[in-house]
């Protein structure tokens, strides 16, 4: 091969490797948290680079404005300053990854990726007894390997939607105070608490812009607080399962049963009998609907929820069945789900998943669906025997009987 062939291999490398993945999380933000949709007047001020010298003081301007804060800690800053780190912890902020040795992961290889935060996360664990599970790579840079890693280590890449410029020479603190003071509700703040030689001028800025802040009625919060009072970036497995549902739908013209209903339904016709719960075979021909669950809005209601939101899109389906003329003929539904027990308490047959579907791709599918409902996924303690795939039906009759506007539910699952 030519030089310039060598050249281009490694152009190539570079743009899958780094450019790309930098266009997409840092600049588009994809699978990553950047701003959050909120109501409320709230606004959350992070800190990279720490703990360092400068951290006390942080702490006291924090304390008396009454705020709470993230701050991003380099694993090897904690391991020289341990006592900082519990002394975050004590005054009520949140403590999360900024790496171990905070490098270039431009040309950071993908275990070396998943090392840095690996340790990182170890070294704040046994300081504050508590795993973080926010992460924020260095320079907010990315590469190919920095969102498996996160899903790896059940951690969500954090970033910023306004940036304070603390580290920059040229800047004064009244520049540095306007741009925190400037901040909107849901804004994530960048600033720095060390890992520079201006962070005397980050906290000259603190103690003019926290009072502005505070004096337009701006609650400040963690990142944590933020987002469970809002509504944050979706996971980045979760927008590619988003595509791919969206795709299916319309290659196999798959119906969306409606906002409120969390399935979606396929009609198709019986290749192979079915033998229900209640002894009925049903022959081939039989026309079925496949009940496909809109995995996000599922995975975002937690367990009790989800199934209040399953009985619900149960009782929704069998109220619709008579006026849909394109199922009047459907006499069974079916799924391939790994909820198996819950499917179970709702009144589907469930079986095993026939050995035609095995093998791989029953435990390649399985797994992808346990990282869509756990970021562990099939790493996930105990999974393995209490999530398999599994094949699930209910026939018109039951589901009538049991979800219909005359059945024991009454159409109403009081959800």
């Amino acid at each position: 091969m030519s030089v310039f062939g060598w050249l281009e291999w490694l152009v190539a490398i570079a743009l899958a490797y780094a450019a790309v993945p930098e266009l997409l999380g840092h600049y588009l933000g994809v699978g990553a948290i950047r701003q959050v949709k909120t109501e409320r007047q709230e606004v959350a001020l992070t800190f990279d680079d720490g703990p360092g010298p400068l951290t006390p003081e942080l702490l006291d301007l924090l304390a008396k404005a009454d705020a709470r804060a993230t701050f991003f800690m380099v694993g090897r800053s904690a391991e020289r300053y341990p006592d900082l780190v519990r002394q975050v912890q004590a005054g009520g902020h949140q403590v999360a990854s900024h790496s171990e040795t905070h490098p270039v992961l431009w040309w950071t290889g993908p275990v070396a990726t998943l090392r840095q935060f690996e340790q990182a996360s170890a070294v704040l664990a046994s300081h504050t007894l508590e795993r973080p599970y926010l992460l924020r790579p260095p320079w907010g840079q990315f590469n190919l390997a920095l969102w498996p890693a996160a899903a790896r280590l059940d951690h969500r890449i954090v970033l910023w939607s306004v940036n304070a410029f603390d580290w920059r020479q040229k800047d004064t603190p009244a520049d540095i105070s306007a741009r925190i003071a400037a901040a909107r509700p849901g804004d994530i703040v960048l600033l720095h608490d060390a890992g520079g030689d201006g962070r005397h001028r980050t906290l000259e800025a603190l103690q003019t812009a926290l009072p502005a802040l505070r004096a337009r009625g701006m609650a400040l919060v963690t990142v944590d607080e933020l987002v469970k009072g809002g509504r944050a970036t979706v996971p980045l497995r979760m927008r590619i399962w988003d595509l791919w549902e969206a795709l299916y739908d319309r290659i196999y013209h798959v119906d969306d049963l409606g906002a409120e209903s969390i399935f979606r339904l396929q009609r198709g016709v019986l290749k192979a009998p079915i033998v229900l719960s209640d002894g009925t075979t049903l022959a081939p021909g039989t026309v079925y609907g496949e009940i496909h669950l809109k995995n996000t809005m599922l995975s975002q209601t937690g367990a009790i929820r989800g199934l209040r939101a399953l009985r619900h899109s149960l009782a929704l389906l069998a109220g619709r069945l008579e006026t849909e003329p394109a199922w009047r003929d459907i006499e069974v539904f079916i799924g391939t789900t790994i909820l198996g027990r819950p499917a179970s308490s709702l009144g589907f047959t469930v079986s095993p998943v026939a050995q035609d579907l095995g093998g791989w791709w029953a435990k390649t599918y399985r797994n992808w669906l346990m990282l869509i409902y756990h970021p562990q996924g099939a790493r996930r303690e105990g999974s393995p025997d209490k999530m398999q795939l599994v094949f699930i039906s209910m026939s018109r009759r039951v589901l009538e009987e049991r979800y219909g506007p005359h059945g024991p539910s009454g159409g109403d699952d009081g959800a």
